[in-house]
């Protein structure tokens, strides 16, 4: 019976990172609105949004559709991969498996998939949302990335809940590290 315990964590990760996510859109949307001295769209625009997602016609368009939709399946098995491996208050079913490195690859997967999807189109506007995410990519990934590598210095392991868990505490915190978060939080303008 204990190896159902983390199978029922992973399930539990997966839906709050499914469930929360548009919320955090929308958080993101409002605090980018504030930013433009906009009122913005309510914060649950993002659950409406899928809603009409849903109910819309399943049209296929562009050069190869089925480029798109692999590339869209793989995005999103990334990011439900990525939610087994990250602890979100229960215990993550491939707790031992990842660690730091394999958490980067992943992200950067979902966004090469994102770019390929948009490639796959073919279409003039889904070329420029990718010369945009291909931007955003650029710029935040290797931040991020290195800011994980920092954590897992700090920590002397890149098992993935030691370096998350040994970067909590503000005072074991080193200067590289508040240093990488300063940046961090500025390199978020981008999305902006």
């Amino acid at each position: 019976m204990n190896f159902l315990w983390p199978i029922l964590g992973g399930f539990a990760n997966v839906v709050i990172v499914l469930l929360i996510a548009p919320f955090f859109e929308g958080v993101l949307r409002k605090v980018t609105a504030l930013i433009q001295s906009r009122r913005g769209p309510p914060i649950w625009q993002p659950y409406f949004d899928l809603l009409k997602l849903l109910g819309k016609e399943d049209l296929e368009s562009g050069e190869t559709p089925l480029m798109q939709r692999f590339a869209v399946y793989l995005s999103l098995a990334t990011v439900l991969t990525v939610a087994c491996l990250v602890p979100m208050g229960f215990p993550p079913p491939m707790n031992g498996v990842g660690d730091a490195i394999l958490l980067i690859y992943l992200l950067t997967l979902a966004g090469v998939c994102t770019l390929l999807a948009g490639l796959a189109a073919g279409s003039t506007y889904s070329l420029l949302g990718v010369s945009r995410e291909m931007m955003a990519m650029v710029a935040l990934e290797p931040l991020f990335a290195v800011a994980l590598v920092i954590g897992a210095v700090h920590t002397q392991s890149f098992r993935l809940d030691t370096v998350l868990n040994g970067s909590v505490y503000a005072a074991d915190l080193p200067l590289s590290g508040l240093i990488m978060l300063g940046v961090m939080l500025l390199s978020f303008q981008a999305f902006v």
